[in-house]
């Protein structure tokens, strides 16, 4: 996982964004010099617990992205039901698991009461990601 401009990405992304950032001439002597700011160069990250599932900022342009129709998201005339997302696919996971209270607020959403078709499909991957912390 890197952490870039106040995002965090996967180690895909991570290296792609190096790559062009290097490319353009811009890389830091030392490419895991610790006191590069994270704004101007993606660092590596520590793997930590969040208080909240963590997706890569490349969205669903992501190198590693879940693609929400293996969950469930249904189609109608081959095009995903979308209502309430823009979507089918969303970023690779970027957390190690959640705290406490990360895990009191997934149950929270996976307890929506009428959660939208997008919802069912994004709750469905969480379920499975956070198995063993449910």
């Amino acid at each position: 996982m890197f952490v870039y401009c106040a995002d965090t990405w996967c180690d895909s992304c991570g290296e792609r964004l190096r790559r062009e950032i290097a490319e353009q001439g811009l890389a830091p002597a030392d490419w895991d010099d610790v006191y590069v700011d994270s704004d101007s160069w993606p660092q590596p990250a520590l793997p930590e617990t969040t208080d909240s599932p963590n997706h890569c900022a490349n969205g669903e342009h992501c190198l590693e992205a879940v693609d929400l129709l293996a969950y469930g998201l249904p189609t109608v005339a081959f095009k995903p039901v979308l209502e309430g997302a823009e979507t089918q696919r969303i970023g690779a996971p970027t957390n190690d698991g959640l705290t406490e209270a990360g895990i009191e607020y997934l149950k929270e959403m996976l307890d929506e009461p009428s959660p939208t078709a997008y919802q069912r499909a994004l709750h469905a991957h969480w379920r499975e990601l956070y198995r063993d912390e449910l």
